[in-house]
This record gives structure tokens, C-alpha cells and sequence, in this order.
């Protein structure tokens, strides 16, 4: 059989060269002569790979190593899950934790699985799990969760377009139809509301999905797609620009996403003795160090910048590598990662804060606390389809127990264990960025193993 397969492989690539056969349809061909569909995605991959070998003059051998079979089938249908592939990227999988959260739906003690070329990233979180681990952990809460598409359509006049924005966000008749067009084609998939802009003749309908466990971006193009042509029923000169109008707003940072959310819109906080910070952090950290740097860089630093999502220190390495390693969109770590960062000093000695009970006899004299808040607007993640049923994320996604699921929990669960992540991540930056010179001091040391850059200088 080997040697049928390497003959059946030579043939192929011969054709591919020769333009007989497009590089696309390899699997295909394929499948006239093997009847078992991840066989033939292996065998895909590698004519694919030769035929780059012979036409580019390289030798590929990482990447024909690390060939898998990304293929899906069943009886009705047979699935190549990305197009002409030749194998598989490979990045460094670490863990993180455990992280202690106290959530709505994340509840426990987590380990993190991290997909990362940084150095010092899994460092960094590992140290900011510490200091809140030692302050009883980090509480989350889920202020929404849905997926949105906006589909943009031209009315015949301005007049027909403030109509149709004022039927939208307000006729509860009109809600009904589309919602029951759209519930006899869904499965799980379920239109929870509309708003409506207009800008000129010209009308952008966001559509706003619960999309259960799934990230949902495809089924909200699916269905919102079912709303127009319902909505054209009623305003028969309607005429449809685009399914997306970018008000969704999709792999794009936006305002209207930070306001309306997209995806599932968390909030994390902690409370730390100021006394956890000098164990974990070092003497120079301090509380009020801490606020002011968070006040000055990630705020005013921002505002400077002309940010309108970034007001953070790094959300986004964090959202990054949870992303890559659960077989998320990464393309929507743009929006996914917008984040506010708020640090405050509190007073610790009261008895009705949550960190009193953390004093002890040494701890005495410490009165204050740093309350670190992390809001995260829209992290866009699902736990079902996509990405998360290849195989390594499949298993980092059990790692979290955040696989599968029916009810949409799963999915809040694995984004408040997101944002306790980047709390965790963001409050290790401040804190090296406070100790003056210990951010490029721990880079140069993990990445590099040189000593100290102060003695250079």
C-alpha cells in the first residue's frame, strides 16, 4: 500500500506541475483512488509540499514532519478544515497556573495553556498568578455574551432610511418576523436584538446572535443574511451593499464594540495587601507605584497615543497565546484584547474589605491595598467548530474543562479564565515596569541568559 501511495503521490505532483490538476483539487484526485478522507489529506499535504519542494529548490523537512490531517467527514459531507495545506505550523506550548478565580461560571483552581515564541511571557503571568493566588484569587462576571453582524442596505431616500431605522429599534412586530425566520433555519443560533444607524440613504442593521458555545461569526453572516431577505419583503426597494457594513465590527478595533460588546464581554478585579506585592514583587513595588504608573502609561500614555481600546500594558500577548493554543480566530485577538486596566489604593485594616482577612501579625501595619480591575468588552471565543476541533486545541481546551458544552457556559467560562489571565499579566508589568529596569532585566535573562544590562551600562 506505501508504495501505491508514493507512486499515486509521484503521478500526482507531475500533474499538479504541469497545470493538469489545480493545487486545490489534490484531495479530490485523491479520493478517486483512496476511500478514506484523512488519508487523503495527508496525501494532499505532501504532493503539495514536493511540488514546492521541486518548484522552489528547498528541502521542507519541519514542516513534513509535523504533517496532520486537518480533514472532517461524515456521511454527508467531506471537510478540508484550511485550503491547500502542506502541513502544520509549530509554536511553543507552555502552562501557566494554577490561577485561583472566583467566577459566574469559572470557579476553581486553572492551568493556562500558553502558545507563544516570547520569552518571559509565561514567566511574567506565572508571577502576577502568585500575587493573586496569595490574595485569594481574582473574581470574574459575564456582562453579556453574543456575536454580531451588520449588514448595510440603501434605502430609496433619506426619509425611507430613518423610517426603516425607527422600525428597527422599535417595532416589536418587525423583530418578531426576522427572529422567527431566523429561528426555523437555526439550530442553536438565536437573534437576541437589533440596532440601527443610518448614515444618507444608506442603513446599518447590527444583528445581535446568541450563538451558544460556538464563537459564531459564521452563523451571524448565515442569519443575518435571512434578516434582509425578510426585511425586503417589507421595503421591496431595498437594495443590499454588503452583509457586512463593518459596524459588527469584525478583526477590527472599534468603539461601537467596546460600547455594545461582541463576543462575551467580562469584568475581573483584585484586591491585594500591599504586603503580597512586596513578597511576590520586591520592595520598590508599591501600591500607590503601581497606581500611578497604571494612571500615567495606560491611561494618559494612551490617551497621547489616541487609543480608544488600548488603555492597557499588554492584553494582548496574553489574549494571543490562549487564542493560538485553543484553536481560536486569531485574527480577532485585534478586538479581543481591548481592555481597561484601573488601579486604585484602598484602605486593607477594614474590616468589611475582602482583604482584611489576609492580615496577619507581620502584616499589621499594612494599610493599603491595590484593587486591580480588568473590563474586557469583547472576547470573541467559542468553544465548539472552527479552530477548537484540531488536535492539540482540542486538548488545551480540556485542559481549562472547557470543552464542547451546550448552553453557552463553556464559552463564558473559558473567557473569564481569558481575562483573569491578562489581570494577572497586566498587574506583573506594571509591577516590573515600577522596579525600574526589571522588564529588560528578565527579558534579557530568559531570552538571551546575559546578565545583568545595568553593569553594561
Amino acid at each position: 500500500m506505501e508504495n501505491a501511495h508514493k507512486e499515486l503521490v509521484s503521478n500526482l505532483v507531475k500533474k499538479v506541475e504541469s497545470g493538469e490538476i489545480k493545487i486545490y483539487a489534490v484531495e479530490q484526485e485523491l479520493s478517486k483512488h483512496i476511500n478514506d478522507w484523512n488519508t487523503c489529506a495527508l496525501l494532499a499535504n505532501e504532493v503539495r509540499r514536493k511540488t514546492l519542494e521541486t518548484k522552489l529548490g528547498l528541502s521542507l523537512t519541519s514542516i513534513k514532519k509535523h504533517n496532520e490531517s486537518f480533514a472532517q467527514s461524515d456521511e454527508n459531507k467531506q471537510l478540508i478544515q484550511i485550503e491547500q495545506c502542506i502541513g502544520s505550523a509549530i509554536i511553543p506550548l507552555g502552562i501557566a497556573g494554577p490561577i485561583l478565580i472566583s467566577g459566574e461560571y469559572a470557579k476553581g483552581n486553572f492551568y493556562v495553556p500558553i502558545a507563544t515564541n516570547e520569552s518571559a511571557l509565561i514567566a511574567g503571568l506565572q508571577r502576577g498568578i502568585k500575587a493573586t493566588n496569595m490574595a485569594n484569587g481574582i473574581k470574574t462576571v459575564v456582562k453579556s455574551s453574543l456575536m454580531t453582524r451588520a449588514p448595510v442596505v440603501e434605502c430609496s431616500s433619506i426619509e425611507k432610511a430613518k423610517e426603516l431605522v425607527e422600525n428597527l429599534n422599535t417595532n416589536k412586530n418587525l423583530f418578531e418576523a426576522i427572529a422567527n425566520a431566523i429561528k426555523s433555519e437555526a439550530k442553536y443560533s438565536k437573534l437576541v436584538g437589533i440596532t440601527a444607524f443610518s448614515i444618507n440613504r444608506y442603513v446599518w442593521m447590527r444583528l445581535a446572535f446568541d450563538t451558544n458555545e460556538a464563537m459564531g461569526m459564521n452563523s451571524a453572516t448565515k442569519y443575518s443574511a435571512i434578516a434582509v431577505s425578510v426585511l425586503k419583503q417589507y421595503y421591496q426597494d431595498l437594495k443590499l451593499i454588503a452583509l457586512s457594513g463593518n459596524l459588527c465590527t469584525d478583526k477590527k478595533s472599534s468603539h461601537v464594540n467596546i460600547l455594545l460588546g461582541r463576543g462575551v464581554s467580562v469584568e475581573a478585579e483584585c484586591i491585594i495587601p500591599e504586603d503580597v506585592l512586596f513578597k511576590v514583587f520586591g520592595q520598590n513595588v508599591s501600591v500607590d507605584a503601581i497606581v500611578k504608573t497604571n494612571n500615567i502609561k495606560n491611561h494618559l500614555g494612551s490617551e497621547l497615543a489616541g487609543t480608544f481600546t488600548g488603555f492597557n500594558a499588554n492584553a494582548a500577548n496574553t489574549v494571543a497565546g490562549i487564542f493560538i493554543a485553543t484553536g481560536q480566530d486569531a485574527a480577532q485577538i485585534v478586538e479581543s484584547s481591548s481592555a481597561f486596566v484601573y488601579c486604585e489604593t484602598i484602605d486593607c485594616t477594614e474590616s468589611t474589605n475582602p482583604a482584611y482577612k489576609l492580615l496577619d501579625e507581620k502584616s499589621s501595619l499594612c494599610k493599603k491595598c491595590l484593587k486591580i480591575s480588568v473590563t474586557m468588552p469583547n472576547i470573541e471565543v467559542g468553544t465548539v467548530g472552527g479552530g477548537t476541533v484540531y488536535h492539540t486545541a482540542k486538548e488545551c481546551l480540556s485542559i481549562m474543562d472547557c470543552l464542547g458544552g451546550k448552553s453557552g457556559e463553556k464559552k463564558k467560562k473559558l473567557a473569564e479564565i481569558i481575562c483573569a489571565a491578562v489581570l494577572c499579566q497586566e498587574l506583573n508589568l506594571l509591577a516590573a515596569l515600577v522596579d525600574e529596569f526589571k522588564l529588560a532585566e528578565s527579558h534579557v535573562k530568559l531570552a538571551r541568559g546575559e546578565k545583568s544590562i545595568q553593569k553594561k551600562s
